[in-house]
């Protein structure tokens, strides 16, 4: 990625306004966790507003990584088990797992408060 398109990727997130953001879905992976974009630019303003607002974050193990073991990350609740992350699943279980956790964002939205933190014991 050259320079100005860093630029105009990064001001476009600013843009973005992350930090009013009130519900965050982080897709999981190990390009994910080793991105300096990402750990330097996007989550400082997710996780202080997690910490300060309330904003909820619901990971999504799209494929292995460190999540887990992550300072930062590794508090949250994963919408799905890290140890099973999305493609390693057969596709009816990974259909099955996008359903269910596409139904525990819905209640976010539909009641004034956070009610599926277990994520209805997906795992």
């Amino acid at each position: 990625m050259g320079l100005s398109t860093y630029y105009r990727y990064r001001k476009k997130v600013e843009d973005m306004k992350l930090e009013r953001m009130q519900f965050v879905i982080l897709l999981i992976s190990a390009d994910f966790m080793a991105s300096d974009f990402i750990t330097s630019d996007e989550l400082p303003p997710i996780l202080r507003n997690a910490q300060n607002r309330g904003t909820t974050i619901l990971p999504l193990i799209v494929s292995a990584s460190y999540f887990s073991s992550d300072k930062n990350l590794g508090q949250y609740h994963s919408a799905n088990d890290p140890s099973k992350p999305l493609n390693q699943l057969s596709k009816a279980l990974h259909e099955k797992t996008l359903h269910d956790i596409s139904l525990t964002i819905r209640s976010y939205f539909t009641q004034s408060k956070w009610i599926g933190k277990d994520f209805e014991g997906h795992y």
